[in-house]
C-alpha cells in the first residue's frame, strides 16, 4: 500500500495548515497517510488551535484513510550532566536535589 506524505514547513502558519488540509483533500486514493510536523514549531498558540480545528472539521476526509501517522519532535531529553536535570514531577526533582 502506498503511503501519502505531507510535510509542514516550520514555523507552521495558518497558510501551512490550509495547505495541509488541501493536500489531504487532494489525495485520490486514501489508504495510509503520514503527516510530518517537522520541529512542531507553530507560529503561535492560535495556529496550533486552528490546526486542531481544521483537522476536526475535516474528520470525514481523514476517516477515509486506513491509518494516519503524525511525526513530531521527540520529547526533550535530560542533558548528561550532574549539575542540571529536567524532571516530569516536582517530587522527582526534589528527591534528586537532596541526593548527594
Amino acid at each position: 500500500m502506498e503511503v501519502s506524505k505531507i510535510y509542514l514547513k516550520n514555523p507552521i502558519t495558518h497558510e501551512a495548515v490550509n495547505e495541509l488540509i488541501l493536500g489531504i483533500l487532494k489525495i485520490e486514493k486514501p489508504a495510509l497517510l503520514l503527516l510530518n510536523f517537522g520541529d512542531h514549531n507553530f507560529e503561535s498558540l492560535k495556529v496550533l488551535k486552528y490546526c486542531k480545528e481544521k483537522l476536526q472539521e475535516n474528520e470525514m476526509a481523514l476517516k477515509k484513510f486506513e491509518k494516519i501517522a503524525m511525526v513530531s519532535v521527540p520529547p526533550y531529553r535530560n542533558p548528561d550532566k550532574d549539575q542540571m536535570k529536567y524532571f516530569h514531577s516536582e517530587q522527582e526533582a526534589e528527591e534528586w536535589l537532596r541526593r548527594m
